[in-house]
């Protein structure tokens, strides 16, 4: 591995996210302890001063004059603002200046800048946000996220094909099983279009396990699960949620009675190891998968220790070579997809409202 003086920066999207500049500075800070710099921030002045002056003498800094904001159109601020932190920190990579870029900001925005910036992997129809999260056994790989809501059947096997090679190379299973969410397990079940997924999975060489209900996502059932944008957003949000949920009603549980403020105090060690395994924080980015350069992407609502985890998984996609093994599955794979002869951002359709 190279050193950290060898090593090329991680650009840091200073205008997103809800909680503002200086969650993002905390994380940069964390991230610094942890020696995964070089790190880069990019932003306006006015954020960068609020960078303490001993830290900033630790990081670099590109200057954006312009930002795209969480409830803007995302086709149309990726056109119209070509000078926002979003592309001037994938230029930064696209020209080799950095390794990877890491934003809280619009995710929609960030996958629209990427393809007109970064443009896609040679093969890849359409990228796809995926994550890793917890599971009752060890961890498992959830995409699409919310990139594309609308999925025909050559993309779904598309996506279980980098999912498949993400999830070898992060979780070290030699043959991850892959699955389709569904409302069942019957051949009958689904849509059309996973049904015809399902097909076309069937006749690959992945350990394809057929349809997956959604339990299977906290349940572990399979190691990648392949859903379209909208379900996947959704059902990512439910599992956080629940989780959450499932916490604060415990706690208030065990501080109902003494005898449930002993036990709790009896296991206190036990909970506290509990939690931090299933924190949604700690596994705080998600990668923008078929890009032709690295963009993960964090919660809007991500405070310094989520960021920090999504900085964390940016620098091991680098030290991973995550392109490269990318590459290779999709060059493999025979659901490579026709590369659109339209606009990249044919997918980012502008309504009238937008005009």
């Amino acid at each position: 591995m190279l050193s950290a003086q060898e090593q090329r920066p991680i650009l840091i999207d200073l205008a997103g996210g809800d909680l503002g500049p200086k969650q993002v500075i905390k994380a940069a800070e964390l991230a610094l302890e942890e020696q995964l710099g070089p790190l880069v921030l990019v932003g306006s002045q006015d954020q960068w001063q609020q960078v303490p002056s001993d830290l900033a003498k630790k990081l670099g800094f590109l200057e954006s004059t312009e930002e795209i904001g969480m409830h803007e159109s995302p086709a149309r601020a990726a056109r119209s603002k070509k000078q926002s932190s979003m592309h001037v920190g994938m230029r930064a990579v696209k020209e080799t200046q950095g390794a990877a870029f890491v934003t809280a900001g619009n995710s929609g925005a960030a996958l629209a800048v990427g393809l007109i910036t970064l443009k896609r992997l040679k093969g890849c129809e359409r990228p796809a946000i995926a994550s890793i999260l917890p599971a009752a056994q060890g961890e498992i790989v959830l995409l699409d996220l919310g990139a594309n809501t609308e999925v025909r059947p050559a993309q779904f096997a598309q996506f279980a094909v980098l999912g498949e090679a993400y999830s070898r190379l992060y979780t070290k299973i030699e043959r991850p099983r892959v699955g389709l969410l569904s409302n069942g397990t019957e051949l009958t079940k689904g849509t059309e279009a996973l049904r015809t997924a399902h097909q076309l999975l069937s006749i690959t060489d992945l350990n394809y396990v057929g349809f997956v209900e959604a339990n299977s996502i906290p349940l572990g059932k399979c190691d990648v699960i392949v859903t379209d944008g909208f379900t996947g957003n959704i059902a990512l949000k439910l599992t956080e949620g629940l989780v959450e949920g499932i916490g604060q009603r415990l706690t208030t549980h065990l501080s109902k009675s003494l005898k449930g403020r002993l036990l709790g105090a009896l296991l206190k060690v036990s909970l506290k190891r509990f939690k931090s395994e299933i924190d949604w924080r700690q596994f705080g980015g998600a990668p923008i998968l078929g890009l032709n350069g690295l963009v993960v992407v964090s919660h809007g609502r991500s405070d310094a220790f989520a960021f920090c985890s999504a900085i964390r998984q940016a620098r091991q996609a680098i030290d991973y070579k995550l392109l490269d093994h990318l590459g290779s599955a999709l060059e493999s794979t025979p659901y490579s997809g026709r590369v659109s002869s339209t606009s990249e951002l044919a997918i980012f359709p502008i309504s009238s409202s937008d005009t």
